[in-house]
């Protein structure tokens, strides 16, 4: 029987339920239960499609030309994207002009041409979700970006982006 107080455990999962890193796991951990390997899977696939745009950003190449390039230059064997990948990524070139300009509206004091390109394909990509994809919802959509962005970009940059992102919402909310 669990004491409310003075309990080593309790205290013990106390301290650790307050501390975020905690809580992100136990978060992810129920993710994981609930809806088993597809989590983990669409946050690979998003990162995947995230790097896919990343590289468009510097040669403009299509989905197959990267994936070719791919193919050819990795010395590992290179994991294939899955359709969500291939969906996430083509979705935001369909929509690429749409996106900047929301991005571009919702940067204020930024202009797109002084966002680094990291940080503007971790945008595109999250606003693509927000705009775009029902079955994705808009804080999980925030959540994998600022965790992309933590993970690639510059220390200010996961801020910058959860702001952008933040406000993007706030806009499609009011329209709604």
């Amino acid at each position: 029987m669990f004491r409310a107080k003075g309990c080593h455990f309790c205290v013990a999962l106390k301290r650790y339920l307050s501390d975020g890193f905690f809580n992100n796991l136990i978060v992810a951990l129920i993710k994981q239960f609930l809806f088993g390997d597809e989590f983990l899977n669409r946050r690979k696939e998003r990162e995947k499609a995230f790097l896919f745009l990343f590289e468009n950003s510097f040669n403009n190449y299509s989905l197959d030309e990267i994936i070719e390039a791919k193919n050819h230059d990795e010395k590992e064997k290179f994991e294939q994207p899955g359709e969500f990948a291939k969906r996430l990524f083509l979705g935001v070139k369909e929509n690429e002009e749409k996106i900047d300009g929301l991005i571009n509206k919702n940067s204020i004091g930024w202009q797109k041409s002084r966002i680094s390109k990291i940080a503007l394909a971790i945008l595109r990509l999250a606003t693509y979700e927000i705009m775009f994809c029902e079955d994705i919802p808009d804080s999980v959509s925030i959540n994998e970006a600022v965790e992309l962005a933590k993970k690639y970009g510059m220390s200010e940059e996961s801020a910058f982006i959860n702001g952008i992102l933040g406000s993007i919402c706030k806009d499609k909310n009011k329209d709604e």
